[in-house]
């Protein structure tokens, strides 16, 4: 473990236990408003603690497991799940993240020969996590640097192609976050849902656990590098869960309507360059090639305020893409020109109209 760094709080937010032979997951009842709209989907990841078993979360004392939900009761929280195969009668439960297959299913996955068996590493005991590395975030690549006991990881690793890496959403670890149980999805036509219902940052235990592809293992300093991840520099690491496609990997899963025409796989390719990026001039001739030779083919006499030279505000501003008046979406009737030749970033938060503006209205 790192010296001198905190330890991150963990509190249960309800049990799992056997009833007449099936296993149930029962939250506690000021938790149970994060399950809405959990019950549109057919699997979940669970995070939980077994006394008796092998912790699978690589050093930590929790546990991870893919789960399917065969009923779920979302305003008294009780869930009917497969059975986890675990001793003991009750286990602590800390996280419920609904299973997205773009982020948890792998392809293409390797495992050793002979996989790690998890009883033969020593047990581990705690009630908070500690963090055992940093994610770093250089040129948009990522790379996970352990400065203690390295080998001993990276040996744990020799011949698995994913892991499942846990980290801790440190920028969201207030208490008004954590009291947090709904929000809102920056997905089109997604409703107010429950966090559970979610990968959201906000949850009681801003616990995340992100799938990718191991590029490289760089021995001499300590670091692996890794596919893309969706944190910040300078992210606590905390362990990993190694990934294996009989467990954590859903072909066939069930997911709300505003999320079923998301891809089917993850994307774990590196970031791959292949040169020096190169911006070619342009001009408004090109735009017109494109967005208007269909309309002017079928409406001759059309008239289009973006790109008509009668407009006198336009001519002015033929160095760049000028869009006038944008309403779409999140948008209030917003000008904007977009320069030729330049790079142009668009930021702000989750649903404030960038990809409306950068993409449709463009």
């Amino acid at each position: 473990m790192i010296k001198n760094h905190k330890d991150y709080v963990i509190t249960p937010i309800g049990t799992i236990y056997k009833e007449n032979g099936n296993q149930l997951i029962s939250l506690e009842s000021k938790y149970r408003k994060g399950l809405k709209f959990i019950s549109l989907f057919s699997h979940a990841i669970i995070i939980y603690k077994s006394i008796h078993s092998p912790a699978n979360i690589i050093p930590t004392c929790l546990s991870q497991k893919t789960v399917q939900i065969y009923e779920a009761d979302e305003d008294s929280g009780l869930l009917t799940i497969d059975e986890l195969q675990l001793e003991g009668d009750i286990l602590s439960l800390y996280d419920i993240k609904a299973y997205f297959p773009n982020e948890d299913c792998v392809k293409n996955v390797s495992i050793p020969q002979f996989p790690l068996n998890l009883d033969t590493l020593a047990p581990v005991s705690c009630n908070d996590l500690l963090q055992i590395g940093t994610i770093h975030k250089e040129k948009g690549e990522y790379f996970l640097e352990i400065p203690v006991d390295f080998q001993y990881y990276s040996k744990l690793l020799k011949g698995y192609s994913h892991i499942k890496i846990c980290w801790w959403f440190h920028k969201f670890d207030k208490p008004v976050f954590r009291r947090t149980l709904e929000g809102q999805p920056p997905y089109e036509n997604a409703p107010r849902t429950g966090v559970f219902a979610s990968r959201s940052p906000v949850r009681p235990n801003p616990i995340a656990l992100t799938t990718a592809r191991i590029l490289s293992i760089d021995e001499a300093h300590g670091r692996i590098h890794v596919s893309q991840l969706d944190c910040f520099d300078k992210t606590p690491f905390l362990g990993f869960s190694l990934y294996h496609p009989q467990t954590d990997q859903v072909k066939d899963c069930r997911l709300p309507d505003w999320l079923a025409h998301w891809p089917k796989w993850l994307d774990d390719r590196g970031f791959e360059k292949t040169g020096d990026v190169r911006i070619l001039p342009s001009s408004i001739e090109v735009l017109k090639k494109y967005t208007m030779k269909q309309e002017a083919e079928s409406h001759p006499s059309a008239h289009n305020s973006i790109f008509s030279t009668d407009d006198e505000d336009f001519a002015g501003h033929t160095d760049g893409i000028v869009i006038k008046g944008a309403r779409q979406n999140n948008l209030k009737n917003i000008d904007v020109t977009i320069p030729y030749g330049k790079i142009t970033v668009m930021t702000g938060v989750s649903g404030s109209g960038k990809s409306s503006k950068g993409l449709p209205s463009a």
